[in-house]
């Protein structure tokens, strides 16, 4: 198992819309399309600034479900009408995590 660290730099002055996105319509994707999303943070000295982790099975499984993500029409819909007056979205960070043992 691995897990993956996600951090979503928003565009600024946007964080609060980009977590309205999260609540309202990303979880719920993420659970059907089965990725386990462990945990979630906001930084504490920057709101625009989010966290989150997700478990895996396997590096494959990872990149077959983002994959399977981006290209998901309902995803799409959801984006596109988030998005209409922009983008929320500055950058993303992906780090896979193995773990170590101690």
């Amino acid at each position: 198992m691995i897990h993956e660290l996600r951090q979503y730099v928003a565009v600024p002055g946007k964080g609060a819309l980009l977590l309205k996105r999260f609540r309202k319509d990303t979880f719920s994707l993420f659970q059907n399309l089965s990725i386990n999303m462990t945990q979630f943070w906001t930084a504490s000295d920057d709101p625009d600034v989010m966290y989150y982790i997700v478990e895996w099975s396997d590096r494959e499984a990872m990149e077959q479900a983002w994959l399977a993500f981006r290209d998901d029409p309902e995803w799409q819909v959801i984006k596109d009408n988030a998005e209409q007056d922009g983008p929320l979205v500055q950058s993303i960070e992906s780090t896979p995590l193995d773990p170590l043992k101690l």
